[in-house]
């Protein structure tokens, strides 16, 4: 994507008005920040209390910025791509251990698969999930399904928690049943949550990531080497670079109980409905029948029939298309986010995301709406929630109206995190 010079001096004088604004709502390094802009290599703890929409949109891209940063002490985006900090978090799967064993150390490295005979360089994803929620066939409830990419290639994803997290669960044995059993008789989770002047609190990761083939530029997107791990199909295990096309990143906060839900995607993902021109795109083929206004369902978003499988199965590209646009803050967000981006490195991979939006709890305290009556009430991400988009009161996405029945394995709340639910099914 280039931009050009008009439309750069435009993006860095709304930059400078953004950046004077931004000092109030979040923490910032001065050791990490770069120069005037707002890239910091601090993940913001919280937000303050009463903060309108665009500083809750800034506190998403702090947040992107921030775990996106690489552990090689540059720059994010300089010289190139490279290994980001999110990518040591620990996935569910480190969690969700057979028989209830204590995980591994929150810095101990991921074990390698035995099927995975293939040499890969450090900081290899393995990736076990063809859906957001797992294994395909495990969740057969409605909106879930493959998400196919153009080239006929399924989606893959990974659930990864902070350290915070990983070590609450792990000291409160909340990764067995027996453990949560013996967890605070009676009551239920708490995550330990973020302040605006402290340390961050729980964060959860979702990441989509979908195999680079042909039409694909690698130099477009946050890449990696990533195993792709199906232990009942076969091959159980390919080795092939994949690049990030999703990601949601979820904060427990202390001025967010229900937790600060942002989500972002790959800029030449999919087309809006009703727009025209664009792409190409990962997940459409950019045909009007396939992008029109009221193709949900008929011309778009269709959940794909026949067997799931990876590699012997259905493997016709899912054509999507944006049902609800970014909103508007967002929008003010992106702009100024890529020409700091940009101004660091004019090919930096990271300035192709974009925040769809951030869902946050307008009243935390609302006894009738444990969700905390969020705004706005609706939020997708068009490769997650890819079948479940739109604006329909208990039934389109909404990630904390979603989250907050979360439970563990007892049927008592978990904090809006449903890893604790799934220990049942090891």
């Amino acid at each position: 994507m280039s931009i050009s010079r008009t439309r750069l001096s435009a993006s860095l004088a709304v930059l400078a008005v953004i950046v004077l604004a931004a000092t109030q709502f979040f923490k910032t390094s001065a050791d990490t920040a770069i120069g005037a802009s707002l890239l910091s290599a601090t993940l913001p703890g919280d937000v303050v209390g009463g903060a309108d929409a665009s500083a809750i949109d800034q506190f998403s891209w702090a947040s992107f910025v921030a775990i996106n940063w690489p552990t090689n002490g540059s720059v994010i985006g300089q010289g190139g791509d490279g290994v980001a900090v999110w990518q040591s978090w620990k996935s569910d799967t480190d969690i969700l251990v057979p028989q209830g064993q204590v995980p591994i150390p929150f810095r101990q490295p991921s074990p390698i698969p035995a099927a995975c005979t293939q040499v890969a360089p450090p900081g290899t994803r393995i990736l076990t999930h063809d859906t957001k929620m797992g294994q395909l066939g495990n969740f057969n409830t409605p909106g879930n399904g493959p998400l196919i990419d153009q080239n006929g290639e399924y989606v893959r994803f990974e659930i990864l928690v902070n350290e915070p997290m990983y070590d609450f669960i792990v000291s409160n044995t909340l990764y067995s049943k027996a453990g949560q059993a013996a967890y605070n008789p009676g009551g239920v989770v708490a995550f330990p949550a973020g302040t605006v002047n402290g340390a961050p609190g729980a964060v959860m990761l979702k990441v989509a990531w979908k195999i680079m083939g042909p039409g694909d530029n690698p130099k477009r997107f946050h890449t990696a080497m990533a195993y792709l791990y199906n232990p009942a199909q076969s091959p159980a295990c390919q080795l092939k670079q994949v690049g990030m096309v999703g990601m949601h990143i979820s904060h427990k906060t202390a001025n967010a109980p229900q937790w600060v839900w942002s989500t972002f995607e790959h800029a030449d993902n999919v087309p809006v409905a009703g727009s025209a021109g664009g792409g190409p795109f990962s997940f459409s083929d950019g045909a009007a029948a396939h992008r029109s206004t009221g193709c949900d369902g008929t011309g778009c978003n269709i959940v794909p029939a026949g067997k799931w499988d990876p590699n012997s199965g259905v493997k016709t590209p899912v054509q999507v298309a944006r049902l609800v646009d970014f909103t508007a803050t967002a929008k003010t967000q992106n702009t100024a986010f890529a020409a700091a981006l940009l101004a660091v490195d004019p090919s930096s991979v990271f300035a192709n995301y974009r925040l769809v939006g951030t869902q946050f709890p307008s009243d935390v305290t609302n006894q009738n709406n444990p969700a905390g009556v969020p705004l706005p009430p609706f939020l997708s991400n068009a490769t997650m929630e890819t079948f479940l988009q739109g604006e329909t009161p208990n039934v389109s996405s909404s990630c904390a109206n979603c989250h907050y029945q979360a439970t563990m394995s007892d049927g008592r709340l978990s904090d809006f995190s449903y890893i604790l639910a799934r220990v049942a099914m090891q």
